[in-house]
């Protein structure tokens, strides 16, 4: 959320668009996060350099595309359409490990994700004539878009085959058999923590907020809260405290706390 308002703040402040971008890019980037976190399973809390990679390529490029408005709506909308095929299953922590396929199929997905990131900078480090004669254009957005569609597709086979063995593999365990094999294997035992975890964090909240959130930066954008000393005073707290935004109706307190 951080760095989609840092790219929305930077391209109004360039005045490229009074678009709200951070909508369009926040699946996308979960799905890259989600991937990064993914090394952490794999290799017992070591950084995945590679995801960690392609995090670094999609901030870079969206910082330079901040500089061209119509590389930043082209891209904007091709990561939106991205994100709604982005690999970001809750389960990918429990199956991933165990399987080279899914494992590949990931990162062919995010291949694609850096062949863009790649196309945009090398058109951000052409001559002024060359970038007038070079775009991102609906052929190159089209085959772009179909990769990503056809990994993800792959992606999300495999991980419903993968959970449906891991399902029929529980079944088929008694409880006693379940808390033995817990205690004496690593493996069982770290996949338990996991559903645990999740279990724990999806009892605390089942409020759907993001879907709000979107909602609410796409009706607009403010730029009150930095001219706010109450809002400014607040903010450098140190003390856990709140701030209440009150008004009528219709008055934009949602839009302003969706900035905030």
């Amino acid at each position: 959320m951080r760095f989609t308002a840092e790219v929305d703040r930077q391209a109004r402040q360039k005045r490229l668009s009074s678009r709200c971008f951070g909508p369009r890019l926040t699946n996308l980037l979960q799905s890259v996060q989600q991937f990064a976190a993914l090394g952490d399973v794999v290799v017992g809390g070591s950084q995945n350099l590679v995801a960690c990679g392609v995090w670094a390529a999609v901030r870079m490029t969206l910082h330079i595309c901040i500089g061209f408005s119509s590389y930043l709506e082209k891209l904007s909308l091709l990561f939106m359409a991205a994100g709604r095929q982005a690999p970001r299953h809750q389960a990918l922590a429990l199956v991933y490990p165990k399987s080279k396929e899914l494992q590949n199929h990931l990162c062919e997905y995010f291949i694609v994700v850096t062949h863009i990131c790649h196309r945009v900078q090398s058109f951000a480090r052409k001559s002024t004539f060359g970038q007038l004669t070079t775009s991102l254009n609906d052929s190159d957005i089209k085959n772009f878009q179909s990769d990503l569609v056809l990994w993800s597709t792959s992606i999300k086979e495999e991980v419903d085959l993968l959970l449906n063995k891991h399902h029929e593999n529980e079944a088929h365990l008694s409880a006693k058999a379940r808390a033995l094999a817990a205690r004496w294997s690593a493996s069982t035992a770290h996949r338990y923590d996991v559903e645990k975890k999740s279990k724990w964090l999806n009892s605390c909240s089942t409020y759907d907020f993001q879907t709000t959130w979107k909602q609410m930066q796409k009706i607009g954008s403010t730029s009150l809260l930095a001219r706010s000393s109450e809002y400014r005073q607040w903010k450098e707290l140190h003390s856990s405290t709140s701030i209440l935004f009150s008004g009528k109706i219709g008055a934009g307190k949602s839009v302003t706390m969706a900035n905030v």
